[in-house]
C-alpha cells in the first residue's frame, strides 16, 4: 500500500537475464487509478544503469508529503536512467494533466493543472499552469535542484487571481513573485503584487 488514498495492489512482472556484463531487464507494472510502468534496459555488474522507464502514476502519491495540501490528477513519465542509481542519472519529462491542488490553510484551490517537469542532471525544470477555482490563473516556472538544500530559481506569475473571505473582503491580485535560493531555508522571495478593486465588508458587531 503506497498511499491511503487508493486501495489495491501494485503488480509487477519482471524478467532478468544475466550475461558477462550484468543483467538485461524488462518488465511491466500496474496498479490502481492509472498506475502503470514499463521498464527495459541493462544493469551493469558495477551497478551502473542504462534503463528506460515509461508509464503513469497518480499525483496523489505526493499527498503524504504535502499535507494538509492535497493534489489529484495523473502524471505521465518517459524517463531514461543512465549512470549510477541516483537522481542525477535520471533524464526526461514528466507530463501533468488535469490536476487539482487544494490548500485549505490558504483557502485556495487550483484546477486544470497542466504542464511538464523535465528532469536532467539532478535538476527538475518546472513549467506548470493552472486556474484558481475562484477566478484567475497561476503559472510556475524555473529549475529546482533535487538534492538538499534544493537550490531554486522559481517564478510565480499571478493573473487576476481572486482572493476572498466571504465575510470580509474580495479582491484580485496580479504580478510576479521570484524565489531564489535554497528551498530548505534562506531563499529570497521578491516581486510586486498589484491589488485590483477591493470590496471590504465591515462587520455589524462592535
Amino acid at each position: 500500500l503506497f498511499t491511503p488514498d487508493y486501495s489495491g495492489p501494485v503488480q509487477a512482472d519482471i524478467s532478468a537475464r544475466q550475461d558477462a556484463q550484468g543483467w538485461q531487464v524488462s518488465g511491466d507494472a500496474t496498479g490502481p487509478v492509472g498506475t502503470a510502468a514499463t521498464v527495459s534496459g541493462r544493469v551493469g555488474n558495477t551497478g551502473t544503469l542504462a534503463v528506460s522507464v515509461t508509464g503513469s502514476a497518480p499525483l496523489a502519491l505526493a499527498n503524504v508529503y504535502i499535507a494538509p495540501r492535497q493534489i489529484s490528477g495523473l502524471a505521465r513519465f518517459d524517463l531514461a536512467i543512465n549512470g549510477p542509481a541516483a537522481l542525477s542519472s535520471v533524464r526526461g519529462p514528466v507530463t501533468i494533466s488535469d490536476g487539482r491542488l487544494t490548500a485549505p490553510t490558504l483557502g485556495q484551490a487550483l484546477e486544470n493543472l497542466n504542464g511538464t517537469v523535465t528532469l536532467a542532471g539532478g535538476t527538475a525544470r518546472i513549467d506548470l499552469r493552472g486556474q484558481s477555482t475562484a477566478g484567475g490563473g497561476v503559472t510556475l516556472s524555473g529549475p529546482v535542484d533535487l538534492a538538499p538544500p534544493n537550490q531554486a530559481a522559481l517564478t510565480i506569475a499571478l493573473s487576476d487571481v481572486v482572493l476572498r473571505d466571504p465575510t470580509l473582503y474580495r479582491t484580485t491580485v496580479a504580478g510576479q513573485v521570484n524565489i531564489n535560493g535554497p528551498l530548505a531555508g534562506g531563499a529570497s522571495i521578491t516581486g510586486t503584487i498589484d491589488l485590483g478593486a477591493a470590496e471590504v465588508q465591515v462587520p455589524s458587531t462592535g
